[in-house]
């Protein structure tokens, strides 16, 4: 009898493959997700030293640092927009990425199963063979 071969084969390699670049474009997506609240952080440490200052100001010193507080706040909005859209890029890998491995999942099952038939079958075929080399030893002897 003929080796056993997963007539699904070839899917369950893209499969395999489709899930390694999802999980690849989470891993870069977490990356991306965890700088930009790494720069968040700094933007508010920023604020919070420039907060703190007790310095007393001039009319123009104060415009400035008033300029330069208003810019830090924009950043931040910034910096959190642009966060929200990672975490909705992350959410929408994951969704695709357990998609992704429910098929696999489904694809190995059924070679297990296909391969369970192919022992199966092996099985009766080499009892077939058993019985006929007894069959041929009784009819020389």
């Amino acid at each position: 009898m003929k080796k056993f071969e997963f007539t699904l084969n070839s899917l369950l390699r893209i499969k395999n493959s489709l899930e390694r670049q999802a999980k690849q474009k989470m891993a870069e997506a977490v990356s991306r997700r965890d700088k930009c609240q790494e720069e968040i952080e700094e933007i508010e440490r920023r604020k919070e030293l420039a907060r703190t200052n007790n310095k007393s100001f001039t009319a123009h010193e104060y415009l400035m640092f008033s300029r330069y507080y208003s810019d830090l706040e924009r950043m931040r909005k910034s910096k959190t927009c642009e966060l929200e859209a990672i975490e909705k890029e992350i959410e929408e890998i994951r969704q695709e990425l357990v998609t992704i491995m429910q098929e696999r999942k489904v694809l190995e099952k059924l070679r297990e199963k296909q391969y369970e038939e192919y022992l199966v079958e092996l099985g009766k075929e080499q009892d077939k063979l058993v019985d006929d080399m007894m069959t041929y030893k009784n009819t020389i002897a």
